[in-house]
């Protein structure tokens, strides 16, 4: 993040950032060795294959296991198409474009006039590059691939066009917004899988961004001292989290607590004086809809509590009346 943006905990933001996009680029290093492996299979380049098996077995195994043949021993012996050289290496080039890319991969910036849906579609199909490159290979490899119909993939590769497995292994993104009439409610489509998404909200903030986005199986966060962050990432599910300003409304709806809205929503913190003003694309009336919403959810009871007051509440004289009459029903039967 740069340093002038104001952000209550920026570190702990840049920690959450970097965490997440440790698995992604361990599988980005993973994917590097083998595409190396498949290449030396098709040139028959056995020095390489050499190398690539030593890097695999690692320092432990040096002077104990001869690589060589632990590679004849271990490596799928399935034969590759030797047309499929020349997309192995574009794959290669984009896996190791990825992996220099550092946090410019997963951090990024939504600047005034910009559609935050339009950054994390451009974002997510950056990332996806990885997956289209993987799976181009993949039909190379048994002489599937057409240039015409796969090529783009190695440029862009829509989110909607990822599988689950895929949808789980991406990192979570984080969006500093310079905007913050940034609309929301447009996000439904990257609320699957494992995939996450962090905006990080400068002063000019809506009081209640992601009260609109509460689901049951949806982990949403909005905090403004960044606790809440790890259980938000360690939660295996998707997720919507904003680090808002403190004079915003705080939240945490974690569906692991239970199976109803009262279990799940915890530390509800509403705004005493919201600074509500017309905000880009949001007006005064949406916002304020915004922490009604809130206030509902906070409000919720379980169905044993409301059902429990229900009955607290009733009138003796009606209690009376329906005993009568039932009782009036059976005689006459």
């Amino acid at each position: 993040m740069p340093s002038n943006f104001e952000c209550n905990c920026p570190d702990a933001v840049k920690t959450a950032a970097s965490a997440s996009l440790g698995d992604f680029r361990s599988s980005l290093a993973t994917a590097v060795g083998l595409l190396r492996g498949s290449l030396a299979q098709i040139t028959g380049d056995s020095k390489k294959k050499q190398e690539i098996a030593e890097k695999s077995l690692g320092s432990f195994a040096a002077g104990r296991i001869d690589a060589s043949r632990f590679d004849e021993f271990a490596t799928n012996k399935t034969t590759i198409e030797a047309s499929a050289g020349p997309v192995i290496e574009r794959a290669l080039d984009v896996m190791v474009e990825l992996m220099d890319a550092g946090d410019a991969l997963n951090r990024v910036r939504l600047e005034e006039g910009q559609n935050l849906r339009c950054l994390l579609s451009k974002t997510t199909k950056n990332i996806g590059r990885a997956f289209g490159a993987a799976q181009a290979v993949e039909l190379a490899k048994v002489g599937n691939y057409v240039e015409a119909e796969h090529g783009g993939w190695f440029d862009a590769f829509l989110y909607k066009n990822w599988s689950s497995v895929q949808r789980n292994l991406a990192p979570a993104v984080v969006v500093e917004l310079a905007n913050g009439s940034a609309q929301t409610t447009n996000l439904g489509e990257y609320v699957d899988g494992n995939f996450k998404a962090i905006l990080v909200y400068g002063q000019d903030c809506p009081p209640a961004p992601l009260a609109r986005l509460v689901t049951p199986g949806v982990f949403v966060l909005q905090t403004s001292d960044c606790l809440g962050l790890d259980d938000f990432l360690s939660f295996e599910g998707s997720g919507i989290a904003a680090v808002v300003p403190l004079d915003a409304a705080h939240f945490a709806h974690d569906p692991r607590r239970g199976n109803t809205l009262a279990e799940r929503m915890v530390g509800v913190e509403l705004p005493e004086t919201p600074s509500l003003r017309h905000r880009g694309g949001l007006s005064v009336m949406q916002q304020q809809q915004d922490l009604a919403q809130l206030q509902a959810l906070a409000s919720a009871e379980t169905p044993a509590a409301a059902a429990e007051g229900k009955a607290a509440k009733a009138n003796p004289v009606d209690k009376l009346a329906a005993f009568l009459l039932g009782k009036a029903h059976l005689e006459e039967a």
